[in-house]
């Protein structure tokens, strides 16, 4: 079976009820890549294109694009700062709340995405 951006959206919402700060991190990363994958299918409509994350994002955010992929595009720029901090500054806290932060975010991509 094929993982959809709903399931990993899904995922995240589960691992993040986790009390692990790796749970946290594993979840806000899970969200990006929902909304990322999301986007995907906004902008190409097909979810075999794998544009690099700052390609999808300036497609996104370009003045002549519409409303709402303008809105999804900055969203998904905040939602990249957190998975990467998640990631990558393993060194440094990262709270739950920073995980439900991501995603949130991811849930309000989903809506631009389905024109809400």
């Amino acid at each position: 079976m094929a993982v959809t951006p709903e399931t990993l959206l899904e995922a995240a919402e589960e691992i993040s009820a986790g009390d692990r700060e790796v749970d946290w991190r594993n979840a806000a990363s899970r969200g990006y890549y929902a909304a990322y994958h999301r986007c995907v299918l906004l902008v190409y409509g097909d979810a075999s294109m794998r544009p690099s994350h700052q390609q999808l994002i300036d497609e996104l955010t370009d003045p002549k694009a519409v409303l709402q992929w303008r809105q999804a595009g900055h969203v998904l720029r905040e939602c990249k700062i957190l998975r990467q901090r998640a990631d990558y500054a393993t060194i440094e806290d990262f709270g739950q709340g920073e995980a439900e932060t991501a995603i949130d975010a991811s849930r309000r991509i989903f809506k631009f995405a389905d024109g809400g």
